[in-house]
């Protein structure tokens, strides 16, 4: 181990650890260098206390990029208890208005499946016992709204057994639940226990600024005692109505999910805000919505987004937040705000919408932030169990579901310099094929620490590539260092030019000898142009006085090649004579039967 002390560019670390927010890697499960004489006395041993917060979010399994975003109402009468519309006109007009879910909520009975008439349960004001047009949808229109056969094909799914339960006091918006209660139940609980123990089906709290009256007053526990004690022990009751109508009588009830959240959101209870119209009439349609974020729009999507919370809700109106739509000329025509993303990523919440120009997140009750991120760990004193956002614009305002938080305290013990009392980081340079890995720690001050040196770990060559020689070129073999990030390369064996392998061709047409290299993939050639020739004559004795004479001519070219011209000749034995083989004259003396005297070109 090498041990040695220089100066370095300083690491600003102080900033992080006034926050408490070190990423974990930063003071993770090192050997024990504080025991190792490398500090030589300059580190000591420091804490601090790093904060993390487990988010809780309805939309953590949400698809944002991916799934679609479908506008739902679930709280609407027809002329089968108070309004004054049918239940067919209603549908038709949510459809036209391109709703894509409808759950029509009469009181004290049952929305079975639009084309039948609502099952009384015994309802108060059912309009069905008082004489009033009912008229449902024919079977064929009820197939085209369901399947969006005029819509391009966007379908409306309708929730199942929607109901107003207790229309004297007290309501109770029950869904998918077949309970049916006498109208003179005066209560939330017989309700809600009942669809509780039945386990088919979900209750929310309807418009319970009704009940309520006038202003909450935090410390006047009775005012919201009760909902307190429902939350606490039935889980089928989601939530509260906290937006309906022109918010007439639910101005009060987003002050009271707060009230509740405070309370139950440490106990991991979360409580879903709905927004509905609660629409008696056509033309009080399309104030109250909410938006729900699925895969595809269908009736089990629809109920396991309800219960999982993976919606938010909308309104024109929300006078507690000073939001006003009506100001507007045609209100309907400018976009509400809407929630396009909500991620979670390191203590930090980001959210990402349009139509909207302020973003408020919400903590026990207060405002606490306006940016469209929220650092948790930053705002820690003022946040506790929950946190909400609100998205307010020209076309309304938009509310998240709440997402529960879960603080977790950690001492988390450091090395500093002694010099300047700032955190040493531990980091790791690897070694490479060329210079040696070490373990170090730094400080703020510029200080650093050697703990450990690796000596440099060698190329490890592998041949990747044998070039042959060509006529002109050398080849060789190339070695390349396998160890990722190592670019080093070098030869290996040379393998010297051969040099062009010429072959003398003669062009009749153009009367001219080429010298043409015939070695593969090789096109060189030039020009042959004729150096000299030399002649040669053997004699072949034959029966009689006749013999064979065969002059044979070399002619060399430039570039080494050559040309052989061969004749064959009757003679007399002892002949002597001048002979044309190719272009040239040659003259031969021959003496006995194979002797050659005289053998030369004629000039």
């Amino acid at each position: 181990m090498k041990k040695t002390l220089k100066k370095l560019a300083g690491i600003s670390l102080s900033l992080a650890l006034a926050a408490g927010v070190f990423a974990p890697s930063v003071f993770a499960a090192e050997p024990d260098t504080a025991a190792q004489p490398g500090f030589d006395g300059k580190a000591v041993t420091k804490s601090y206390t790093k904060y993390d917060y487990e988010v809780t979010s309805p939309y953590a399994d949400v698809d944002w990029d991916a799934y679609g975003q479908y506008k739902a109402n679930m709280h609407a009468h027809s002329t089968a208890s108070d309004g004054n519309a049918t239940l067919a006109a209603m549908i038709e007009e949510y459809y036209k208005q391109g709703y894509d879910i409808l759950g029509m909520a009469d009181h004290g009975t049952r929305s079975n499946i639009w084309t039948t008439r609502p099952s009384n349960n015994g309802g108060l004001l059912d309009g069905l016992t008082s004489g009033k047009n009912t008229t449902v949808l024919t079977q064929a229109r009820y197939d085209e709204i369901i399947s969006g056969a005029d819509r391009d094909g966007r379908g409306m799914t309708q929730v199942l057994n929607a109901n107003e339960q207790n229309p004297a006091s007290n309501h109770v918006l029950s869904y998918y639940s077949t309970l049916g209660t006498s109208a003179t139940a005066s209560n939330y609980t017989t309700i809600i226990q009942n669809i509780d123990n039945r386990g088919d089906g979900y209750t929310v709290i309807a418009h319970p600024g009704r009940e309520t009256g006038g202003p909450l007053n935090p410390t006047n526990t009775s005012q919201y005692r009760t909902y307190i004690d429902l939350f606490t022990r039935f889980n089928s009751l989601l939530g509260y109505e906290i937006s309906g109508k022109q918010d007439g009588e639910t101005y009060n009830d987003r002050i009271l999910w707060d009230y509740t959240l405070m309370e139950m959101a440490p106990k991991g209870r979360n409580i879903f805000g709905f927004a509905n119209d609660d629409a008696h009439a056509t033309n009080e349609s399309g104030r109250n919505w909410m938006t729900f974020v699925m895969s595809e729009n269908t009736a089990d999507n629809v109920k396991t987004a309800m219960a999982n919370g993976a919606f938010y809700s909308s309104s024109r109106y929300a006078k507690a937040e000073n939001v006003d739509a009506r100001q507007y000329t045609n209100v309907w025509d400018v976009p509400a705000p809407a929630i396009t993303s909500i991620s979670v990523e390191d203590n930090t919440i980001t959210v990402s919408g349009d139509h909207y120009d302020t973003i408020e997140w919400i903590a026990d009750g207060e405002i606490i932030s306006t940016e469209n991120s929220i650092d948790l760990v930053e705002h820690k004193d003022s946040v506790n169990s929950y946190i909400r956002f609100q998205l307010k614009g020209e076309g309304g305002i938009s509310w998240s579901q709440p997402m529960l938080l879960t603080l977790t305290e950690t001492e988390v013990e450091y090395l500093a310099c002694i010099e300047c009392g700032e955190a040493l980081e531990f980091g790791h340079q690897d070694g490479d094929c060329y210079a040696n890995g070490f373990d170090y720690y730094a400080c703020e001050c510029g200080y650093w620490f050697y703990v450990e040196i690796y000596e440099t770990i060698g190329h490890d060559l592998v041949l990747v590539e044998s070039r042959p020689a060509t006529c002109e070129a050398d080849g060789a073999e190339f070695y390349a260092c396998a160890k990722e990030g190592c670019d080093h390369w070098e030869y290996g064996e040379i393998f010297p030019a051969t040099g062009h392998s010429l072959e003398l061709v003669y062009d009749a047409d153009k009367d001219q000898w080429f010298n043409i290299c015939v070695n593969d993939g090789c096109d060189y050639w030039e020009y042959a142009e004729f150096v000299s020739a030399a002649p040669a004559a053997v004699v072949t004795k034959l029966n009689g006085n006749k013999n064979d004479l065969t002059i044979t001519i070399i002619e060399e070219y430039t570039g080494g090649t050559a040309n052989i011209i061969e004749e064959t000749f009757r003679i007399d034995n002892n002949a002597a004579g001048t002979y044309e083989v190719g272009d040239h004259l040659v003259y031969v003396d021959t003496k006995g039967n194979t002797q050659i005297r005289e053998c030369y070109i004629v000039e």
